[in-house]
């Protein structure tokens, strides 16, 4: 069909590239525009689909549209001969597997992805074997799941052939044999509350991963660090994984090996150790700064050990970082450091603090470094807990978020989506608010207090303007 003749919004690429911004809860509404805009817009409504939501009929007439598919509780028997033939990703949540629904995943053999959460095979239907058979699959998740003697030599053949694997909950019976096989495609694995007996083998089968290149830890704080984080920390000493550069960890007991872990790593691209307290500290920035170049992502928000002046040294050398967060940036390091090089920045998380005496000139500084962040998409300023816990700081020492003293130096940030400022005492009124509408176009999230001087029912004024405009505050 010629498009010489056709509106600008009824080209096809225009179209998709639209498409590509709509949530999806408007893609339907949009495909009843006219005939045009339908068939541009199917293919992204077909793209991810829950099958419980599908009329069958509706399902297999727009079945080669299908890429990603959820399965929940139970597979309707009226779907079973469903074929997708384009479909990538598989999401099976609390379904028994019987031979059947067994063999509906192996029909789809394009399947790269595959999830499977508190699923429960039949001992029939022989699930890992058959999965075997799934030549292009890269990436599997299993969740809350037993996978007995008779599976587990049919589940660690299928993880020689992954990319990426993830864990949590299990149960699985590890064969003596583990120790000899290598899983030489394995760059990404992640594991999730482990039990003290499975330490033993996760250690043998982290040492078959040669080509690991993202570590995720997700286990119990009173698990002991000898158990596992010693061990682990000589393994990366001992150049085991030569690739492993990003590694996340949700426990406080790999804090004591942290500096080791990060000396002995050849290269450092993201560091993630949210629940970490007061264990960053020169030892552990040493080894970082000769990383400094790579580095994208650090996460240590709740590490007291990293200091104002280390956050400010990190801004202000890190010039492809995009992700911070830490515990807190004090103005007068801002001040006597030097200008900040990560403009690729999207995400920054920390508590700006000021001295009462000096707020009034160092407030503009920090907005000024903060109006170079042009990619900034994130921004949470939100109060940090002292020694005594949670508190509100007082007002004159956080970064006061009105106009007359320097929010209007954030209108080049206009990637801005969300914005908080928990825990602190901000001032905000209309013209704030007004402000943020018309600077921020992209902006869907506030979390905080607008003006905590204000009563119960002005503070909602003030949100329902928000909530008018579908901002999520």
């Amino acid at each position: 069909m010629s498009t010489s003749h056709l509106h600008p919004f009824e080209l096809p690429e225009i179209l998709q590239s639209i498409a590509s911004y709509v949530p999806d809860s408007s893609l339907s509404a949009c495909a009843r525009v006219s005939k045009t805009w339908h068939q541009g817009f199917i293919p992204f409504i077909w793209r991810d689909v829950r099958l419980q939501d599908c009329l069958p009929e509706a399902a297999r007439a727009y079945s080669d549209l299908i890429r990603t598919l959820h399965i929940s509780y139970e597979l309707p028997q009226e779907h079973i001969a469903l074929r997708c033939p384009n479909l990538s990703t598989l999401d099976i949540e609390k379904t028994h597997l019987d031979s059947d629904r067994t063999e509906f995943i192996l029909e789809h053999p394009s399947l790269t992805c595959l999830k499977l959460d508190n699923c429960y095979p039949k001992a029939f239907a022989m699930l890992w074997e058959k999965i075997l058979g799934l030549y292009n699959l890269k990436d599997l998740t299993v969740i809350g799941m037993t996978i007995c003697r008779e599976d587990a030599h049919s589940f660690w053949q299928v993880c020689t052939r992954l990319e990426r694997l993830d864990i949590n909950f299990i149960k699985i019976d590890v064969p003596h044999y583990l120790l000899s096989v290598e899983f030489p495609r394995i760059q990404n694995l992640r594991i999730s509350n482990p039990r003290e007996e499975d330490f033993s083998w996760i250690l043998k089968f982290l040492q078959n991963c040669p080509n690991l290149a993202t570590w995720y830890l997700a286990m119990d704080d009173r698990i002991p660090p000898e158990l596992f984080a010693y061990e682990f920390a000589e393994m990366v000493s001992a150049r085991t994984w030569p690739y492993l550069e990003r590694v996340e960890t949700w426990t406080c007991t790999m804090n004591l090996a942290l500096s080791k872990i990060m000396a002995g790593m050849q290269r450092i691209t993201s560091l993630k150790f949210p629940c970490m307290e007061g264990n960053f500290g020169p030892d552990c920035m040493e080894p970082l700064r000769s990383h400094f170049s790579n580095v994208k992502e650090l996460n240590l928000r709740n590490d007291k050990g990293l200091t104002s002046s280390m956050a400010q040294e990190i801004l202000s050398s890190c010039s492809i970082l995009e992700v911070l967060k830490v515990h807190r940036i004090d103005a007068t390091d801002v001040a006597a450091g030097r200008p900040w090089v990560c403009l690729r920045l999207k995400n920054l998380a920390a508590c700006f603090r000021f001295d009462p005496t000096t707020i009034d000139d160092l407030q503009p500084l920090v907005f000024d470094q903060l109006s170079r962040l042009l990619r900034l998409e994130q921004l949470h300023v939100d109060g940090r807990p002292n020694e005594n816990g949670w508190e509100y700081p007082d007002f004159q020492e956080t970064l006061d978020l009105r106009l007359e003293k320097g929010l209007d130096k954030l209108s080049t940030i206009r990637s801005l989506c969300q914005i908080s400022f928990r825990n602190t005492l901000q001032k905000m009124t209309e013209e704030e608010i007004k402000w943020m509408l018309q600077h921020w176009p992209r902006l869907s999230q506030v979390r905080g207090q607008l003006n905590y001087t204000k009563r119960e029912f002005d503070q909602a004024l003030l949100r329902k303007r928000l909530l008018r405009r579908g901002i999520d505050a």
